[in-house]
Formats: structure tokens, sequence, C-alpha cells
């Protein structure tokens, strides 16, 4: 393990002059003309590209995977209106679920475990228009129904005034709306177009269905639904631990620009900078490679209130989560300014040596509690005198994604057996020593493969030198 050389360190201007540059440059940037696209980042437009349209045409579910929980579940089908399992059996995000997450849902998804049976999208025909049919190619492999919000005149549903020719974005809205009409006509109401749906699509009958909103269950309930609703939520949770060959490429993209975006933003730092400088900084370096960022702990500080100044000499655990169209990278490490002190390398070498044992144990049958062993043994047979906290979860369209024990209303952890093809974080933190110089962390994200596990992205040095 190499700590790396110590670098030449940048320092920062003033406060005062910090805030005139910016002035100065918001100024510039004003006047300046557009700049044409970083060539770094160009490279990824068409790999993107690719990776989203394949979204759009058959949704990121791990469909195989899907049929044998719904199987092994005794369910003939799900319903669905959380945004999240919404995105993931369809491939389209509800846009109302961004803007008004706690609303009640106005886009469901429906999944059967008639394999011959596409995943079904309900949602008015309004937002179909002016949002999902632009994510939605001629032949996904998906069931569209539509509804109204009220009586309406087709006639004035965006009418074509002739007055120039219909640019691109009208002619496929135009287009794919016009094909959802000409297979399911649009009551009014979405719940009328649930159970249109759930009928076209065998699933209104006898039977087990899952749910994982109770608006589902009261609009089935209301129109005497003939079979059982139970929970969806533990099934929708196993789905997701399987991982689709797209959502493995869509884990690596996103894995890849969240580390390449700490280094860049730790390069920018020296003495002197906040704990608020540096997490402005990844925020824009993953905005910069096309992620979402989500959170960032620095030095043990995940409350954005509280700041810190960077001083000369101390290591600084970081912890960071970015996502790409919500698939989540999850990486750890230690920047140090300077050299470590003694006490720094200590739980540096602690935590490497309980990522190792735990590193080398992953295979598929074994479980979580077994490689949280694995690494607590080590760190206790190589008698480093430290404390390091040994963790691991699925990593996937949440930070932490994995199903939990219902029970009585409270849900509970799983010990869960290792699968070929989950995405697990390996997380090795050593912040219970104080009075050290600083803080320790180790993290990344595992593949788990048919005979072993391999990381979904490089695995940089333990220490980022600054």
């Amino acid at each position: 393990m190499s700590l790396g050389p110590t670098l030449d360190r940048r320092h920062l201007l003033s406060a005062g002059a910090g805030v005139a540059g910016s002035l100065a440059s918001s100024a510039v940037a004003a006047a300046s003309p557009v700049q044409k696209p970083r060539p770094a980042f160009h490279d990824l437009r068409d790999a993107d590209t690719r990776l989203l349209e394949q979204v759009g045409r058959t949704g990121p579910l791990n469909l195989a995977k899907a049929y044998e929980v719904m199987q092994r579940n005794n369910l003939q089908g799900l319903v669905l209106g959380d945004p999240l399992n919404v995105f993931h059996v369809t491939g389209s995000w509800p846009f109302l679920g961004r803007t008004r997450p706690f609303y009640p849902p106005t886009t469901l998804a429906i999944l059967t475990r008639d394999s011959k049976q596409a995943p079904g999208l309900v949602t008015s025909k309004f937002l179909y228009y002016y949002t999902f049919a632009d994510g939605v190619p001629s032949g996904a492999q998906r069931q569209v129904f539509l509804y109204t919000d009220g009586p309406e005149n087709p006639a004035d549903f965006y009418p074509d005034r002739k007055e120039v020719p219909l640019d691109a974005v009208e002619i496929r809205r135009r287009d794919r709306v016009n094909e959802a009409l000409a297979k399911n006509a649009p009551p009014v109401g979405i719940a009328p177009a649930v159970i249109a749906a759930m009928k076209a699509m065998g699933l209104w009958r006898s039977g087990r269905i899952g749910f994982d909103r109770f608006e589902i269950q009261e609009m089935c309930a209301h129109a005497e639904f003939p079979g059982q609703l139970v929970s969806g939520h533990v099934a929708m949770g196993e789905i997701r631990l399987i991982k689709s060959p797209l959502e493995i490429e869509m884990m690596r993209r996103a894995a890849v620009a969240n580390i390449d975006a700490i280094h860049a933003a730790a390069a920018q730092i020296a003495p002197g900078a906040t704990y608020r400088d540096l997490r402005s900084l990844f925020y824009a370096e993953a905005s910069r490679r096309g992620n979402t960022p989500s959170m960032m702990t620095v030095d043990r500080v995940s409350n954005e209130l509280a700041d810190g100044v960077i001083r000369d000499g101390q290591a600084l655990m970081v912890d960071i989560v970015s996502h790409f169209q919500s698939y989540h990278g999850d990486y750890g490490r230690t920047i140090a300014i300077g050299e470590p002190t003694a006490g720094v390398k200590r739980c540096i070498k602690a935590s490497a040596v309980c990522w190792t044992a735990m590193s080398e144990l992953i295979r598929p049958g074994v479980k979580f509690s077994e490689l949280l062993a694995a690494g607590k043994a080590a760190l206790k047979k190589s008698g480093i005198p430290t404390v390091v906290t040994v963790a691991t979860h699925s990593v996937g369209l949440m930070h932490h994604d994995q199903p939990l024990f219902e029970q009585y209303g409270v849900s509970l952890p799983i010990d869960l057996v290792l699968e070929e093809n989950m995405t697990l974080s390996l997380e090795c933190v050593a912040t219970n020593d104080t009075g050290i110089g600083g803080s320790v962390h180790y993290e990344d994200i595992m593949l788990i493969t048919r005979d072993g596990a391999v990381p979904i992205h490089k695995v940089p040095d333990a220490v980022i030198q600054v």
C-alpha cells in the first residue's frame, strides 16, 4: 500500500480575494461566448447515449430475477407507484415524483409473472406527451395505458396550427401518444386506468398481487379486486439486488465518475480551504461528469450546516455518493494534507487489513455476517491497536439498496447471502480513535461474480495525497 509522494501544495487565496475572483469570473462568463464542451467529457456522450437508449427501450430491470422472485413469493404480479420502482420496471422516471415526492402517484408500473406480457406503464395523457414520450423509442418493450384528467376534446390536445412544419420534439411526442392511444382508449382518472391495465395484463383475478403504495390498495379495494393484495416492498428489494447487464454498466459508469470527481476536487484544495469548499468542488466535479451529487461526509462531518478549516498535516476521511440516472457510486478514501501522522498511518494500515480480508472472502453463498466477521478477525490477528468499523451493503438505485424484513410495521435488516451480479460496498472506517490527527475511510464497490468478486471500478491508493 503506497501513501504516494508528498506533492507541492497550492494554497487558496484569502476569503476576500476568493469572493472577488468569483464575481470577476461570473462577469467574464456572462460576457464570453458559450464555450465548447470540455474534450475530457465529450468522450462520455456516445457511451451515455447508448446506455440511455437501452434504458428507454427495455428498462433497466433484471426480468429473469423478477420472474424468479414473483414465483418464489407466489405473486401473480406487482403494481407499483413508488417512482423508484416505476423507473426500475419501465425505464421512465415519473417527473412529478421528483417535484412532488409525497403526493399520490400519478404514474404506475405493472409487472406480471407472465413473460409474454411486457411491463405496463399507466400515466396521464398529458404527462406521457410532456415527459415520458421523449425517452420512449418506438417499439419500446412496454404496454402504455393512458388516462385523462377530465373530459376533453381531442382536437384541443396540442393542435397542429400548420404555420410551420412540426419540429423533432413535436413529431416524437405526437407519434408516441398516437401509438399508445391506438392500443388503449384512455378513461377519465387514474383508478379506471389502473384497473383496465390490470385486466388487460391478466391480473384482475384471484391470486396474490404485490403493491407498494396504499393508494393502489384503495383503488383495488374500491373496485372489489377478486384477489389478495400484499406488500411488494420486500419483493422489489430482492429484485433490485441482482443487477441486469445494463444495470451493471450503469453502476460502473456511476462509480467511475464518482471516483474521478473526488480526485479532481482534492487536487484543488490546500490548507485554508474549508469542508464546504471541498464538498462544493466534489459536487461540481461530479456534475461535470454527468453524475448527480447525493451526499458527502468530510472528516466525519456529514451535516452540511457545519464547517471546518483544512489544516496542514491533517488527514480527513471522505465518504462520497453520487449517481448516474439513479445508479449510485459509493467511495471512501483518506485525503492527506501533507505527511500523515503515525496514528493516521496505523489506521490506514488497519483499514486495509480489514478490507483485504473481506474482499478475499467474497463469493456467492457467503453471508453478510461472515464478511463482517472476517474483517474483524483479520484486525484482531494483525494486532494493530486501533478500532475499525467494518460494514457492507448493497448499492444500486439507492445508496443502501437492499430488502428489509417487515415485522409489525418495523423494517429490520436481513443477513443477506451473496449472489452473482450483486453490487456490494465494502466499507472500513477508522473514526473511533480521536487525537491521532485525522480520520480514515476505505470503501469500494465490488461486483459479485460466479466464483468471487471484482471491483466495479479501478481501486486507487488508500490515500489521496495533496
